[in-house]
């Protein structure tokens, strides 16, 4: 894996690991924006310390805008856990430290992780969206205020016959889920 070794040199690797293994400092989630944030940083654009939410994802962004070519998207894992679809980001990773090892320009692999994570997106979506019987999805979350992503996961969900929703008067991310927890306030407060 030299391309791990590049993009890891200078970093406490022996570390991170021990950490990773004892569940120290290194708690499981389940949010996008983390992918983005290590997308960031193995394509060299996160800077050492962020200074605010969403920095490191903002300049993988900015990075796939200016790709000068449309390279294949990288693959993510798309799981059935008991009635749950996980995305299993693992095939992703290892195709990219692949391309990074052969030298594709970080713009590409950055426009790559985009495409690849709209994909995999579309096609949990529109599989949930069929089992349940939905025709109309409602796009949200921090992750679609990002442009690049929003712009190839549209065109993917409406080719699968979905009518797509997008945030138009309240912000994507948090801003918008506390309206929504505002309007569950103000509604229980007005039963009472």
């Amino acid at each position: 894996m030299q391309a791990q070794l590049c993009a890891l040199k200078d970093k406490p690797v022996d570390a991170l690991r021990s950490m990773v293994r004892a569940g120290v400092n290194a708690p499981l989630t389940s949010s996008a924006g983390r992918l983005f944030d290590a997308m960031a940083a193995l394509v060299g654009t996160a800077p050492t310390r962020l200074s605010y939410e969403g920095e490191a994802a903002m300049q993988l962004e900015a990075l796939a805008e200016k790709a000068e070519g449309a390279c294949e998207p990288l693959e993510f894992g798309l799981h059935l856990c008991g009635t749950l679809l996980e995305i299993d980001p693992a095939p992703m990773w290892r195709a990219g430290l692949h391309r990074l090892a052969e030298g594709v320009a970080a713009p590409e692999l950055a426009w790559a992780f985009h495409a690849g994570l709209a994909r995999v997106l579309a096609k949990a979506v529109g599989q949930l969206a069929r089992r349940k019987g939905l025709g109309t999805v409602a796009l949200a979350g921090g992750v679609m205020h990002n442009g690049v992503l929003v712009g190839l996961l549209v065109p993917l969900l409406q080719a699968a016959g979905l009518r797509v929703l997008l945030p138009a008067h309240v912000p994507a991310g948090d801003g918008g889920l506390a309206v929504g927890q505002a309007a569950v306030a103000a509604y229980r407060h007005s039963q009472a």
